[in-house]
């Protein structure tokens, strides 16, 4: 993680518009794999995916194939969760679900 931060200070241009696409794929890596921090880490450096439309993205759909729910919160910063019957109940919202 350390190294992670580091690199993207010592290189911001790794946030900019060119590299939205990565951006997304490091945000699905981590989704993958339950790891947050990483994507907290990257969105804390304001990266141009928080700038503008958000690109299409697996993301929230591996966050709940691979139960890696806890990070959805972090998701749903770029991403909506969808407003639907398997959503919820992914969520455990059990009014929604009713």
């Amino acid at each position: 993680m350390p190294t992670f931060v580091r690199l993207l200070h010592r290189e911001p241009w790794l946030l900019g518009e060119g590299f939205v696409e990565s951006q997304t794929e490091i945000i699905a890596w981590a989704t993958l794999v339950g790891r947050e921090e990483f994507i907290t880490a990257l969105l804390d450096l304001n990266p141009a995916v928080l700038r503008r439309q958000p690109p299409k993205s697996q993301a929230i759909k591996f966050a709940f194939a691979c139960a890696n729910t806890h990070v959805i919160p972090v998701l749903t910063s770029i991403w909506a969760l969808p407003d639907d019957l398997p959503h919820a109940a992914g969520m455990g919202d059990l009014a929604r679900v009713k």
